[in-house]
């Protein structure tokens, strides 16, 4: 199985639990910025500071790259005004999110599809933003992806990606190996992470142009031990959610993500923050 079914096929393992932790459908690390109270609160601050970044307004066209369960586009509809088409390679989440469609999203501003991001499914010129909320790292080869990104976007469009960002090559060590292992295997992307200049470089190389980097790492260190792999909602969570081997071993493999994520983190061979593109007009 290649990485792009073996993430899909974690999704769908995986997607009544996420459904069940995140009562908000946002599957990403929470930003415990300051004043920040909840959980919830923390989970949104991510796609508010996506929203602010970009200027979301009513009548906006939004691509949501790899969309999960909907829940940042269900937002963007009913906080924003905006239009979003959701896509992701798991044909169940997209089937789970136009069901919640109905509930969430009573403007009909929302749409969702299945398809590979990497081949270059939509017209030139489509949309106003791309977003890519924790999903870049499941893309490659980045560079094709960033041009097609480039392409897609109308000019003055805007280029969005919040993710952990790494060229691993930092971590070193027999102890740093075994925690490189178990984020790759859980991300189902061996040789495929790749650092922040590096991604910069290739908007730049794209025709982006207002290239910037915003560093949010303090924020996700920032979180209550107790609530970096979901707090009191785990329990109620993993009972909901698994229901067979194959969802047992898909929420090992997160957790393991989660860990090896927040280890790289703190060791300063990872970073997690915003990287901005604009078109130009």
């Amino acid at each position: 199985m290649d990485h792009v079914s073996a993430a899909a096929d974690h999704y769908t393992a995986l997607q009544r639990f996420y459904e069940r932790l995140t009562g908000g459908l946002s599957i990403h690390l929470p930003l415990w910025m300051p004043g920040t109270r909840t959980l919830d609160q923390a989970t949104l601050n991510a796609v508010t500071c996506m929203a602010n970044t970009c200027n979301v307004r009513q009548g906006h066209y939004v691509l949501d790259a790899g969309c999960g369960l909907g829940g940042t586009a269900f937002w963007l509809a009913n906080a924003c005004g905006a239009r979003v088409l959701g896509v992701s390679n798991s044909n169940s989440n997209i089937q789970r999110c136009r069901e919640l469609a109905a509930a969430r999203d009573p403007g009909r501003l929302t749409e969702f599809q299945t398809a590979d991001l990497m081949a270059s499914p939509f017209a030139d010129d489509t949309f106003d933003f791309v977003w890519n909320l924790e999903s870049i790292n499941y893309l490659c080869p980045k560079q094709s992806y960033i041009q097609n990104v480039f392409r897609i976007l109308r000019p003055g469009g805007i280029w969005v990606s919040m993710d952990r960002y790494s060229d691993l090559s930092s971590a070193n060590g027999s102890a740093d190996s075994g925690i490189i292992a178990s984020l790759t295997s859980g991300f189902y992307t061996p040789q495929h992470w790749e650092g922040v200049p590096a991604l910069l470089k290739y908007m730049q190389q794209g025709g982006f142009a207002e290239t910037s980097y915003r560093d949010l790492t303090p924020y996700v260190l920032g979180s209550p031990p107790n609530r970096r792999v979901g707090g009191p909602r785990i329990a109620l969570s993993v009972l909901a959610g698994l229901r067979s081997p194959r969802s047992c071993v898909a929420l090992f493999r997160a957790y393991r993500v989660i860990r090896a994520s927040f280890f790289l983190m703190e060791h300063g061979a990872m970073t997690y923050g915003l990287i901005k593109g604009v078109k130009p007009t």
